[in-house]
């Protein structure tokens, strides 16, 4: 992206102070947006929620977009990492039980963000244009691909196939059950009929081990 974009940041904070600025701007777009919409706030509302002058917001940055931007580009790198984290420690674990830790983190993930990983791309498009290789389901994929990197009993050819179909599954139940919260789904039902799916997916798709010549 272009230094001169809408969308890109001025300066990336280098110093503590630098990083509370950044992050209260952060907090007052997230405190604004939950109480009039995505599309009915502006940079000198979140300058003066946030309590920094016009003239600090932007030197971080030149538009309310990039504030979006921005802002999702650091929710998604978090909860990114947070997942890979979470691949990592259940490696060894027996399958169903890490797929219950992996599954309950990601819609926990996606609950506390909501608004910034599921409504930001629909109700601002104009970040989902852009956001690409730093999207949340983006950087997500390298967790699963070192799942599957580590389990033999999967054929590392269909390793996108595999990725293709669970993420599709994943994020389109999840999406929906986090959005509209149906009453007659409690998110433990869900948990557990998610993890069947998946669990008997994986089981499926199991390669059968070759013979010793």
């Amino acid at each position: 992206m272009k230094s001169d974009s809408p969308l890109s940041r001025r300066k990336k904070p280098s110093q503590e102070r630098s990083r509370s600025t950044v992050q209260a701007i952060f907090s007052a777009t997230d405190e604004l947006v939950r109480e009039h919409g995505f599309g009915n706030v502006g940079t000198r509302q979140i300058a003066e929620r946030a309590g920094v002058s016009i003239g600090s917001l932007y030197q971080y940055f030149p538009t309310y977009e990039a504030i979006l931007l921005a802002w999702y580009e650091d929710v998604a790198a978090t909860a990114a990492q947070k997942m890979r984290v979470i691949t990592i420690d259940i490696l060894d674990k027996p399958q169903i039980e890490a797929i219950r830790t992996a599954i309950t983190a990601l819609l926990t993930i996606l609950e506390r963000h909501s608004l910034v990983l599921l409504r930001m791309p629909t109700e601002a498009p104009e970040i989902e244009r852009v956001v690409g290789a730093t999207s949340f389901l983006t950087l997500n994929r390298a967790a699963m691909r070192l799942f599957f990197a580590q389990h033999h009993e999967f054929d590392p050819l269909e390793t996108e196939r595999h990725i293709f179909f669970l993420e599709t599954l994943l994020m389109s139940v999840f999406r929906r059950w986090v959005l509209e919260k149906p009453r007659n789904v409690p998110r433990a039902l869900l948990i557990e009929q998610v993890v069947g799916v998946v669990d008997d997916y994986l089981k499926r798709n199991v390669v059968a081990p070759k013979r010793k010549r």
